[in-house]
């Protein structure tokens, strides 16, 4: 993400979720959702700043497989075989 005199551009290992659309536009704008029960965050002291998201677990499926990240690691797993990733020493995964 670059927003120029914004956001900084550059790389981030950081896992964010489509849900964190809503809250994270929301705060661009100034809009109030704290009162709406809304399943992301709001990105922008990640965006803005130096400051760190929390970690979080994600868990999702595509088809027969299924899929776990948690920080740098990615479990990818079927009905044959779970397969463990490190996504810093393998970025290309």
């Amino acid at each position: 993400v670059a927003w120029p005199g914004r956001i900084r551009s550059g790389t981030t290992m950081e896992s964010a979720h489509a849900a964190d659309l809503l809250p994270t536009l929301a705060a661009v704008a100034g809009a109030d959702v704290d009162r709406l029960r809304l399943d992301g965050i709001d990105l922008t002291p990640h965006l803005f700043g130096d400051s760190p998201l929390p970690r979080r677990l994600f868990v999702w499926e595509n088809g027969a497989t299924h899929v776990v990240r948690n920080g740098p690691w990615k479990a990818v797993g079927d009905r044959d075989a779970i397969r463990l990733f490190n996504l810093v020493a393998d970025p290309e995964e």
